[in-house]
């Protein structure tokens, strides 16, 4: 993710936690994750852009493949050059 909060790439298997629509993209993260992650991803990002600091969220029940289960996201700042312009979530 660059520093705006676009995706500038996705894995396989994020599609679980996102909520595509047809139309343009912003590529905000924010604006594609499922409604009951937006609060902690926002949370964890500013951490991470704002405080450069590596994060894990609190957990969210979210209801995947038939079963809530806990999900937490973890954003790390990444250095590049001598700015923090990037983040890798997971």
């Amino acid at each position: 993710m660059d520093d705006k909060q676009r995706a500038l790439r996705l894995s396989d298997n994020v599609g679980r936690y996102l909520l595509l629509s047809g139309g343009p993209s912003s590529g905000d993260v924010a604006a594609l994750v499922r409604p009951k992650l937006r609060f902690e991803m926002r949370s964890a990002l500013h951490r991470a852009f704002d405080q450069h600091w590596s994060t894990l969220s609190l957990p969210v029940r979210l209801q995947l493949d038939g079963e809530i289960r806990p999900v937490q996201i973890q954003v790390r700042s990444l250095l590049e050059g001598s700015e923090w312009r990037h983040t890798l979530l997971a």
